[in-house]
């Protein structure tokens, strides 16, 4: 892509290319720049980087509204009713409770046991279930074995 200079109306351009909901490397290539060269621009010319903010602000906000109606369910204009959509609310809590609701688990470290009991503990209580399951198998094998015997 060949190198663009600055011009006086990239502002108004991205300004109105951001409003129809278009990325930056996609407003950059409208400017016939590089992603790179944008960058400079939004560092160099404080007008070009207040103008982008303003620009993506009402597509913004028109997402944001779409996804809160999506989230608690609506009823369209022609009177059918959208139940809520649990990804719709899950994002939604996600990122406006991020304390109670994100993936990531804080998990206290501070072992107050020895970690050689803990470990010990831990692998005889999985050496048990992984028994239990392999009875179970063996168990539902040979009822399987048996049932077929019959049957021929």
């Amino acid at each position: 892509m060949a190198k663009t200079k600055y011009q006086k109306n990239f502002p108004e351009l991205a300004e109105a290319y951001a409003k129809e909901g278009m990325t930056e490397a996609q407003i950059a290539h409208k400017l016939g720049v590089s992603v790179a060269i944008f960058e400079v621009y939004k560092n160099k010319y404080p007008e070009f980087l207040e103008s982008l903010k303003r620009g993506k602000v009402q597509p913004d906000d028109e997402v944001e509204g779409s996804l809160f109606k999506s989230a608690m369910g609506f009823t369209g204009p022609n009177g059918t009713y959208y139940p809520p959509n649990p990804t719709s609310l899950i994002f939604w809590l996600k990122n406006r409770r991020r304390e109670k609701w994100r993936d990531k688990q804080d998990v206290d470290m501070n072992m107050k046991s020895d970690p050689n009991e803990v470990t010990k503990t831990l692998i005889e209580k999985l050496e048990k279930e992984e028994m239990k399951k392999l009875e179970e198998n063996a168990y539902s094998y040979g009822s399987r074995k048996k049932d077929i015997k019959q049957s021929v």
